[in-house]
């Protein structure tokens, strides 16, 4: 319960906000939603693989950790990182530089290329910073420490997120590019949030 419970709620908490964060976007006409669909599936090529190491770095580090060897665990997740991160940045920079070519697999609209295109570039540009706050987000679950990506998750996506979409969408009216600049500014302080916590070092203590 102790380790599975703060899981648990994380997913709850990025679903549920997910919700209203979606709404903003629905709000914003077709062109702009199916622009922003577009550009979460082409994002799913370089996120999924990600997810896909943030899972094998949590099961390695555990297991080194399960052997008291911490020393072991935290190469482990940089490694992790460093292929991880090396695939994702290669990925986002075909985001980055070819970014209407994507989008016209997807659609042939042209008031969607030319709303997607902006934004995949930035999306490109995010890949890193989504690396990090997948990969050592998963060793931290790896090593039991569950209930700093819980909070972190409320802190970056309900205390941030979700305020800061308000503003640059609700007030400024930036629209889809609003939406994605609160999306970067979440992963960014994500990333920077769980680099500062597995540096700390109070995984390694963690028993489970």
């Amino acid at each position: 319960v102790r380790i599975g419970l703060p899981t648990a709620g994380e997913q709850f908490a990025f679903q549920a906000a997910l919700l209203i964060f979606v709404r903003f976007v629905t709000g914003l006409g077709t062109t702009a939603f199916a622009a922003h669909n577009v550009t979460i599936n082409i994002e799913s090529l370089s996120f999924l693989p990600g997810m896909g190491y943030a899972a094998a770095t949590a099961a390695l580090v555990g297991q080194a950790l399960g052997a008291r060897k911490p020393q072991l665990a935290e190469r482990y997740a940089y490694e992790g990182l460093w292929q991880g991160g090396l695939m994702m940045a290669l990925l986002g920079a075909l985001m980055f530089f070819f970014p209407a070519q994507l989008v016209a697999f997807f659609s042939n609209d042209a008031g969607v290329i030319a709303t997607a295109t902006p934004v995949l570039r930035a999306a490109g540009l995010m890949q890193p910073a989504l690396a990090v706050s997948f990969i050592i987000l998963g060793a931290l679950r790896g090593a039991g420490d569950t209930r700093w990506p819980l909070m972190s998750r409320i802190l970056t996506t309900w205390v941030m997120r979700l305020p800061l979409t308000f503003l640059l969408v609700g007030t400024l009216n930036l629209g889809l590019a609003g939406v994605w600049l609160a999306m970067a500014t979440d992963f960014t302080l994500q990333a920077v949030m769980a680099l500062w916590r597995f540096h700390a070092g109070q995984w390694k203590r963690i028993e489970v």
